[in-house]
């Protein structure tokens, strides 16, 4: 600094004048670039806009704006490697810029990096919550993590912000369909209705009102489908299912025909044809598409087992045994498939096999009904454990998982009860790795068993849980508080308030939070001086 100021007193006055004159050209030069760039953009002009923007960098090498913009060009124009690199330039020149961050999270989802988009996109939200864009690419983010639960609630908020945002009540309606097939059909319908040329609202429509079933809905839909876009097979194929299902075998048959001629190797239309054909009493032509439809595909169960209940009825039983026997290879739980082998070796007169295919399926079926019924314990055993009654809990639980050892939220709520019960903390842990076998990705699991490795002294290993729970499920706030508490006790202060800020995204009343980030700002300030 004092060589720096001895020269500055050596260089005359009328230079450091011209000096700074020239640096105000310089920046004058570099906002008029900067403007004109800007301008161009908003037209979708980046050919135009290019030059414009490198001439602002050159003359201003320190303009955030002009960096971001070129890492939207490059982006643009398939460059996503370099424009994610300006997008680090201009979120370091100026961090209060939410657009930067959105762009740079936006750029690192198209390399496959989810964890730092994640945070890109959290942080654009957190300096602008209004900024509808962010929130809509990390509910996309969430959605392809496994995180469902984070994605619904997002589009819910970006379709409270945007309630004409048609995309967002169509990704809505997708995620939905398998949680409240209702909720799914409302967002999907409404999607439809605000953008009724689109044929791929219609097309989800459809499927979903053919699931509810409501299949004058599904065929109407559909309908609309195929002539919003007739070159689509599966809008083909989704109507010939609709049409099946309503008993109108051959508008089905035509349909999925239409499917084919689309898409001739497509194995599922196939199969779905010769249903339609043996339903409608063509036990030829059915055979006939069934043989192609398992040449197609030689590992689908469901169209052996078709082709061998029509081999069977035109008393082709020995190739109907061997279709059997593939369909039970590909699937060994396929209930029908025993139960019409046994049928296949009762017509050769082998009556022992033919007893102990029967045997299998009703074993199979037993099985699946101890499954539904450890399914239904499961769910009055999470409700003793809400209210408290732990033991009731833990009997429920000990019997579910005997009756169903490959359910993961059973072995989770039997690792919590566990814990809460005081009991021997090795049970609980292995009951908790066993739901994190069946599902790796269940945070809830993961964290529960940080949880129990706090209560061991184990540390670092309850670290690495809740980072992994952190991970898998972003919108899993338990997780991420008590991840920036650990990281806190253990130095990062800089992360405990990254993953603090993110609670605070998820719930901004949370006052915990809210404390936890003041520690976690403090504990940074005091490293810093």
């Amino acid at each position: 600094m004092l060589v720096a100021m001895v020269l500055a007193a050596l260089v005359p006055p009328a230079a450091l004048a011209q000096q700074r004159t020239e640096r105000g050209e310089r920046r004058t030069a570099a906002e008029t670039h900067r403007n004109r760039a800007v301008e161009l953009l908003k037209r979708g002009d980046l050919r135009a806009a290019l030059p414009h923007v490198e001439e602002a960098i050159r003359l201003d090498p320190n303009d955030a704006v002009s960096h971001d913009n070129l890492g939207v060009i490059l982006a643009e124009t398939g460059r996503v490697a370099d424009a994610e690199a300006h997008f680090r330039k201009a979120v370091a020149l100026n961090p209060a810029s939410a657009e930067a961050h959105y762009h740079l999270g936006l750029a690192q989802d198209r390399l496959g990096r989810t964890s730092d988009a994640i945070a890109g996109f959290e942080e654009a939200l957190r300096l602008d919550a209004d900024l509808t864009p962010a929130r809509y690419l990390l509910s996309g983010v969430l959605r392809k993590q496994g995180d469902t639960e984070g994605a619904i609630r997002l589009l819910r908020d970006v379709i409270e912000r945007e309630p004409t945002f048609a995309e967002a009540r169509y990704n809505l309606g997708l995620l939905l369909q398998s949680r409240d097939p209702a909720a799914a059909i409302t967002s999907l319908r409404t999607a439809h209705e605000l953008q009724p040329n689109d044929p791929s609202a219609a097309l989800a429509l459809g499927i979903a009102y053919a699931e509810k079933p409501d299949l004058k809905a599904a065929v109407e839909t559909l309908g609309a489908a195929v002539r919003l876009d007739p070159a689509n097979p599966d809008a083909h194929y989704n109507l010939g299912l609709a049409l099946a299902q309503a008993g109108r075998l051959s508008d089905a048959a035509k349909a999925l025909g239409d499917a084919l001629r689309l898409r001739p190797d497509e194995a599922r239309a196939r199969r779905a044809l010769g249903v339609a054909l043996q339903r409608s009493g063509d036990a030829k032509a059915a055979a006939r598409e069934l043989r192609v439809a398992v040449e197609r595909d030689p590992d689908d169960p469901e169209a052996h087992n078709m082709l061998g209940v029509v081999l069977l009825t035109l008393g082709a039983v020995d190739e109907a045994l061997m279709h059997l026997q593939r369909a039970i290879e590909a699937n060994p739980k396929l209930i029908k498939a025993h139960r019409t082998l046994a049928q296949a070796y009762y017509r050769l007169g082998k009556r022992d096999q033919a007893m102990r295919s029967a045997r299998q399926a009703e074993a199979l079926r037993d099985e699946e009904a101890r499954v539904g019924r450890a399914m239904i314990l499961t769910q009055s055993a999470a409700q003793h454990l809400e209210r408290g009654d732990v033991d009731n809990a833990l009997g429920q639980l000990r019997k579910a998982v005997s009756m169903s050892p490959n359910a993961a939220d059973t072995h989770l709520l039997l690792g919590r009860a566990i814990r809460k019960s005081g009991g021997d903390p090795q049970d609980a842990a292995a009951a908790l790795q066993r739901a994190i076998e069946l599902d790796p990705s269940n945070a809830q699991a993961h964290y529960e068993a940080a949880l129990l490795l706090e209560d061991q002294g184990q540390d670092a290993q309850a670290l690495e849980e809740l980072r992994l729970a952190a991970s898998v499920a972003p919108s899993f706030t338990p997780a991420r508080l008590r991840l920036a508490e650990a990281l806190l006790d253990a130095g990062g202060s800089r992360e405990a308030a990254r993953h603090a800020r993110a609670v605070l995204l998820w719930a901004p009343d949370d006052a915990a939070a809210r404390r936890l980030l003041d520690a976690a700002l403090r504990a940074d300030s005091d490293a810093v001086r």
